[in-house]
């Protein structure tokens, strides 16, 4: 138990020996500080102690009135009542009032016991609170990135048609400034494509394909950036205690978290200092688990960032991960840097803990299980072999008529004839109608009645080996594992270019 500061409210200096040599023989150990008047108590309520034992008779007032003192200015902190003589009906109004414990004067054998207990029942309250506080955030933030993925997949879906249209567009526009606005609507697509990317990560977490990754590796990359791309005054340190640290992880996305927290260490240095890049392993207790829901106790890989800038105010550190919040001008920041990254985690069964203090600096750590041996990516089935076509025809199966209108236009503007249905169901049904005809199939995962991975399911019982490219928002690891044993290929992400479009299709309509 740590150093407790105790306030002693006793005027007789005698009693006031007694009641230290029983806290010593009883080895509790306590920065001691009496006082013996009204004023002097008062005074040292500020900022308070973690316990006060309080004579019952006092020069002025007593020790019920101390109490009420207290309990104007801290509502938890302990208090014990000693009395040469505390009659029953005094000692029971003394509980209700808030009263931790009472003792007699010539029975303060039992006063170790009772400090112990008083500050073990305030660090048990205060645990329980914290837990109750990290639960209800860890609900709001569920709800938060269940509305942010919602809207995340929605708007992906407007951003592609714009951005394939302003790909498509240039040839039946004609000056400089046509082309300009064309530019700028790329440019703003390509930003909000950014952010809702972020959103993803925080609403769903991970949708990357995982593989042991020695953190290390990451760790040395985003260091060799950091020194080519942040000022010369921020000095870069390391402090690798577990070299050899495997995890299971999508390798991108640990460098995005990286990177992420990097940056916000380097916007709290403006003036320099110290940027330190950790890597350690711990194992975590069922206690501490429980601390973060979702994660299990267990052997962790800990990546951390610590800097020597400005910290981070005690009002803001509950909210930093809350997406859109941020303390940084509108102009410097989205809010969803630490949002991106708690998903990212959160998605690869792991937890962040924040250390942070004002003027001297904050250190973001970064639990993620270690990796107890990869599991291996499922292959092609045997004896698949990639389908080549010389027809140029495509199946698009999409549930929005904007992005079926804006993919059709730029497939037929290069060649290829489309043919098109607007859900996995209908897209079977045109697939078993057609399908000497097809080359290729394009499809969104996401689809009422049957989604993508139903439709390809369908196609691939039919013993057809069709080119898929599958079409995605945000996809979890286990819909990747399948897409991958189905022999899907390529997974592109929205919103993307129609030059990654027409990258993906080229190879299966190359000349037998």
């Amino acid at each position: 138990m740590p150093t407790a500061r105790v306030l002693l409210l006793e005027d007789n200096p005698h009693d006031a020996e007694l009641v230290e040599l029983e806290l010593r023989r009883g080895g509790v150990d306590v920065e001691l500080t009496r006082v013996w008047n009204r004023d002097t108590y008062v005074e040292l309520l500020d900022p308070g102690p973690d316990l006060v034992i309080s004579d019952y008779n006092l020069p002025g007032f007593d020790g019920l009135s101390a109490l009420a003192l207290l309990r104007e200015r801290h509502h938890e902190t302990p208090f014990i009542l000693v009395s040469g003589a505390l009659g029953e009906e005094l000692a029971v109004s003394a509980m209700r009032q808030g009263v931790s414990d009472y003792l007699l004067k010539d029975r303060l054998t039992r006063l170790p016991n009772a400090v112990r207990m008083a500050l073990e029942g305030v660090r048990l309250r205060r645990e329980k609170e914290q837990l109750q506080q990290r639960l209800l955030r860890a609900d709001r933030l569920e709800s938060l990135g269940q509305l942010a993925a919602g809207i995340a997949h929605d708007l992906n879906n407007i951003l592609l048609p714009i951005m394939m249209a302003a790909e498509v567009l240039p040839d039946s526009v004609h000056g400089a400034d046509g082309h300009e606005l064309l530019a700028t609507i790329r440019t703003s697509v390509e930003r909000g494509a950014k952010i809702l990317k972020q959103l993803l990560a925080f609403g769903r977490g991970t949708s990357g394909d995982r593989q042991a990754l020695r953190l290390l590796a990451a760790i040395r990359e985003v260091s060799g950036l950091i020194r080519e791309t942040f000022p010369r005054i921020i000095n870069l340190a390391s402090e690798v205690s577990a070299p050899e640290a495997e995890v299971l992880a999508d390798p991108t996305q640990i460098q995005q978290i990286l990177l992420n927290l990097c940056v916000n260490a380097r916007d709290a240095m403006p003036q320099g200092g110290t940027l330190t890049l950790g890597l350690a392993q711990r194992e975590v207790d069922r206690a501490t688990a429980s601390l973060y829901p979702g994660s299990q106790p267990g052997t962790y890989a800990v990546l951390s960032v610590k800097d020597t800038g400005s910290g981070i105010d005690s009002t803001d550190l509950d909210r930093i991960f809350d997406p859109f919040y941020t303390t940084k001008p509108i102009d410097q920041g989205t809010g969803l840097g630490l949002s991106s990254v708690l998903g990212i985690v959160k998605g690869h069964g792991g937890f962040i803990q924040v250390d942070s203090t004002p003027g001297a600096g904050s250190e973001f750590r970064v639990f993620i299980p270690i990796a107890r041996g990869a599991e291996p990516v499922a292959s092609r089935p045997a004896g698949e072999k990639r389908r080549q076509s010389s027809t140029g025809v495509v199946l698009l199966v999409d549930d929005e008529p904007t992005v079926r209108t804006v993919l059709r236009a730029g497939l037929s503007r290069v060649g290829y004839r489309v043919l098109e249905a607007s859900d996995g169901q209908s897209g079977l049904e045109r697939f078993r109608a057609e399908g000497p005809r097809i080359g290729a199939l394009v499809v969104d995962l996401s689809m009422p009645r049957m989604g993508g991975l139903g439709l390809i399911r369908g196609i691939r019982d039919d013993g057809s080996s069709l080119p898929v490219i599958a079409m995605m928002g945000v996809a979890p690891s286990d819909q990747l594992r399948e897409l991958k044993a189905l022999g899907v290929e390529h997974v592109l992400q929205k919103p993307f270019g129609l030059d990654v479009l027409f990258k993906a299709l080229a190879p299966f309509f190359s000349d037998p």
